[in-house]
């Protein structure tokens, strides 16, 4: 909706810079025109002067009366155009915005988010995952999981609290920064105290944060890595757990694009439909 009306008033801004354009344009043109009027009779007079061989000032003055036309009412006559011009550009200019800040900041909007709505509502109104009637996040957004029994999400540097939608961002931290080093450090240590037991890897998506601070997918790795701490958490075994993981891995988009991916709020709601908390140990 806001990139619509960004382009709608980009658009009648532009077209009144245009129509302004053209009505400065017209009017030196009309200036011109006067000078090179003027300078026509000025040059018809000399011409005149050479051939009649008047060198008197007060005769040439004379002359100039006698060569030139009515210049005053040439003059006015310019003027009448030129602000006939001036209204006539400045009409259409007012016409213009009025009529494109109507047509892209209200009709186009209207009409893009209608059509949205009707070709994939979902998706329209943000992707919204709802549970017992009530919207309890989005399916664009992550969410923080720091309960053993959940999978967690990818870490977010997001301020003033993490995937705040209003303020996506990354942590900026150069590879040679050591905040960063601690950042990473401190995750990976949140990580084995919450699953002593695990002596694989850490993959790097459960330790760094994304530059948008709002991913709510992870990678197949980083599930795995967490599959085991979450069946022994919620007393299942790894196959069923494994077997909920597999449902809901997302392949590459169109086929190509990215790697396969999970997203970790649809399996954590996924694995409390299966087993609730109240029946976990």
């Amino acid at each position: 909706m806001w990139v619509s009306r960004m382009a709608g008033v980009i658009i009648s801004f532009t077209l009144v810079i245009v129509y302004m354009g053209r009505t400065f344009a017209a009017w030196k043109g009309v200036r011109k025109t006067e000078a090179v009027t003027e300078n026509n009779h000025r040059e018809l007079l000399n011409e005149w002067e050479v051939q009649n061989e008047i060198p008197n000032a007060r005769l040439s003055h004379f002359a100039w009366q006698l060569a030139r036309p009515d210049t005053q009412r040439e003059k006015r006559e310019s003027q009448t155009k030129g602000h006939v011009m001036f209204l006539k550009h400045l009409y259409s200019s007012i016409i213009a915005i009025v009529l494109f800040t109507v047509l892209t900041g209200a009709l186009y909007p209207l009409a893009v988010t209608g059509i949205a709505q009707l070709v994939f509502p979902g998706k329209a109104t943000g992707s919204l995952i709802h549970k017992d009637g009530k919207a309890i996040g989005s399916e664009l957004i992550g969410q923080p999981f720091s309960n053993p029994k959940y999978f967690w999400s990818r870490p977010s540097a997001t301020g003033p609290f993490a995937y705040n939608a209003g303020a996506s961002s990354g942590s900026n931290y150069g590879p040679l920064n050591p905040a960063l080093l601690d950042a990473v450090q401190k995750r990976i240590k949140d990580l084995k105290d919450a699953d002593p037991q695990n002596t694989k890897p850490v993959p790097v998506d459960l330790v760094t944060a994304s530059a948008s601070g709002l991913d709510p997918h992870i990678s197949i790795a980083a599930a795995l890595y967490q599959l085991s701490r979450v069946a022994r958490s919620r007393s299942m075994s790894e196959e069923k757990v494994r077997s909920l993981l597999d449902q809901y891995v997302e392949g590459r988009q169109l086929g190509f694009l990215g790697e396969p991916r999970v997203n970790v709020l649809k399996l954590n709601l996924a694995l409390n439909e299966t087993q609730p908390l109240s029946e976990t140990k």
